[in-house]
C-alpha cells in the first residue's frame, strides 16, 4: 500500500513539473507600434532614418534575439536587448538610397522570445 502511494505521488510531481512549465504559453508579448513607414518620394543618395517602437505588453521580460535587415544598404541600432514589462524600446533603421531607383520596400526581421517569434519591419520609399 505504501509503495503504491509513493508511486502515485512521484507520478503527480512529474506530471505537474512537466505540464506546469514547458507547455504553458509564453507570457512575453510584444506590441509593435509602427510596422511600416512610407517616406514617399526621396532624393537619391540620401540616408533615411526611422525608429520602430515596440512595447512589452506582457508580464515577463522579453529578449530581442536579433535584427536582420534584408539589404546591405541598411544598418540598425537596438535601444535595448531586454524589454521589461510595460517598457518601450525601439529599433532604429538607417537605409542608404544610393544605387536605388523607383519604388523600394526594404524589410528587416526582428526575432524575440515571445509567442510570435518574428516581426517584420518595412521601410517604403520612391527615389525620384
Amino acid at each position: 500500500m505504501m509503495k503504491s502511494i509513493s508511486i502515485i505521488l512521484v507520478g503527480l510531481v512529474l506530471y505537474f513539473n512537466v505540464f506546469s512549465q514547458d507547455n504553458q504559453p509564453k507570457k512575453g508579448q510584444l506590441t509593435v507600434i509602427n510596422k511600416t513607414v512610407d517616406f514617399g518620394n526621396v532624393k537619391p543618395d540620401t540616408t533615411l532614418t526611422v525608429k520602430f517602437f515596440f512595447v512589452n505588453s506582457g508580464t515577463q521580460n522579453i529578449a530581442i534575439e536579433y535584427v536582420n535587415p534584408d539589404c546591405t544598404c541598411t544598418n540598425y541600432t537596438l535601444s535595448s536587448n531586454i524589454v521589461n514589462p510595460r517598457d518601450t524600446a525601439y529599433v532604429e533603421l538607417r537605409v542608404n538610397t544610393t544605387g536605388k531607383y523607383g519604388r523600394n520596400k526594404i524589410y528587416s526581421t526582428m526575432r524575440a522570445n515571445t509567442f510570435v517569434k518574428m516581426y517584420k519591419l518595412t521601410v517604403v520609399f520612391t527615389v525620384i
